[in-house]
């Protein structure tokens, strides 16, 4: 059995390895609702926009919001699918 997915090794996948927003190397920050990860500056930006639209944490200095259901919706959602989702509805405007 093999041991269960960190946010670290998450965010090391190739399509998390770059921020969602701008394509910075290895971010360290992520939206836990929005299921995405990014770099410091995005992370500002979408700190700025208000919990009620992107909760961003760390994922090395935030180790208390990480449960199994937060890491699994990570796993699940990440980057490349998330682009999926939003740059669909952008585009089909």
């Amino acid at each position: 059995m093999t041991a269960p997915l960190t946010m670290r090794d998450i965010a090391k996948l190739p399509e998390n390895a770059q921020c969602a927003d701008c394509d910075e190397q290895a971010p360290e920050w992520a939206s836990l609702n929005l299921g995405i990860f990014l770099c410091i500056k995005c992370a500002g930006i979408h700190r700025n926009l208000g919990v009620e639209h992107s909760k961003v944490r760390s994922i090395k200095l935030d180790t208390t919001c990480w449960d199994v259901d937060s890491i699994q919706h990570m796993q699940n959602m990440g980057n490349a699918r998330a682009r999926e989702i939003y740059e669909y509805r952008a585009l089909a405007r």
